[in-house]
């Protein structure tokens, strides 16, 4: 007997994000039926730039002409909606998003910025002692590597790697009551995180009710702290993950605001690795759960 697990599938009559897609973000429209924008330079900023592309108005996606590593010396914050990434285009290695210089998140997808198709690339904060320092002293986050906010709904992070994180590899927020929800993490790697508080994924909010439709599937998360992931959302699916060597809470469910989570987890492996040496299952280093469940 052969069992198959699947995310939910694309709706009939729906026209997926690319062939293949799956999930609660697998119908965002993208650039679809806008410009296409060459990235044709690795500048931070300017005409050719991937800031240029992602922060332009209209439907657009974004190819690339050249390969290489992208410093990034500021967030690159992203609010206009529709908009497709496709790494996969960049020749040679791909594309390396690079930040240690940036004082917060790497990538942050924000309202009023919906239907977001980013696919191939790799994204990685870096380490940075002054804003560890920083974090220590005030206890503000150094941010993560992708993070979305209420407002981006109907996203697609697909067939990316995130690394050399200071807080979140990903991150999901809903602190406000825009709505984010449709979104799927597919097939990514988030992995060696610098420090004890590198995390894997967060997601949730203090409007977390309104977030569902979510779906991790097919992502290997590896050699991170804990939080992989951490979940408030009221709805989503896990499926087919591979979390390896996490050192403490493996997975974390503790929903806020009074509400009851809902979360399917399938076909999914948790290895313990060398950072972890509490017995698997049964300690407080493999799950933690409070609140409500369902």
């Amino acid at each position: 007997v052969i069992f198959m697990f699947v995310c939910s599938p694309v709706p009939a009559g729906a026209v997926p994000a690319f062939l293949g897609a799956e999930g609660g973000g697998a119908v965002s429209v993208g650039g679809r039926g806008g410009q296409v924008i060459e990235v044709t330079n690795l500048n931070d900023s300017g005409s050719g730039s991937l800031r240029a592309c992602v922060t332009a108005s209209g439907p657009r996606t974004c190819v690339f002409r050249v390969g290489g590593t992208i410093n990034l010396t500021s967030t690159l914050y992203i609010t206009n909606p529709f908009l497709t990434v496709a790494g996969q285009t960049a020749p040679g290695g791909g594309i390396f998003i690079k930040a240690p210089l940036v004082a917060q998140n790497v990538v942050t997808i924000d309202a009023p910025a919906h239907d977001i198709t980013w696919r191939y690339t790799h994204i990685a904060h870096g380490f940075n002692q002054a804003l560890l320092n920083q974090f220590n002293s005030t206890g503000d986050s150094p941010g993560c590597n992708f993070c979305l906010f209420a407002g981006a709904y109907s996203t697609i992070f697909d067939h990316n790697s995130t690394y050399w994180n200071m807080d979140e590899g990903l991150g999901a927020w809903r602190d406000f009551s825009n709505s984010l929800s449709n979104v799927t993490f597919s097939y990514n790697i988030v992995g060696e995180g610098l420090r004890n508080h590198s995390t894997g994924q967060l997601l949730g909010g203090s409007f977390a009710a309104g977030m569902i439709n979510i779906d991790l599937h097919h992502n290997l998360t590896m050699n991170n702290s804990h939080r992989n992931p951490m979940v408030e959302v009221a709805e989503m699916r896990h499926v087919n993950n591979l979390t390896y060597n996490n050192l403490t809470r493996l997975v974390q469910l503790q929903p806020c605001c009074g509400i009851t989570i809902k979360n399917d987890f399938i076909g999914n492996i948790y290895k313990k690795g060398p950072l972890n040496t509490g017995p698997n299952g049964t300690n407080s280093h493999e799950y933690f759960l409070t609140g409500a469940q369902s």
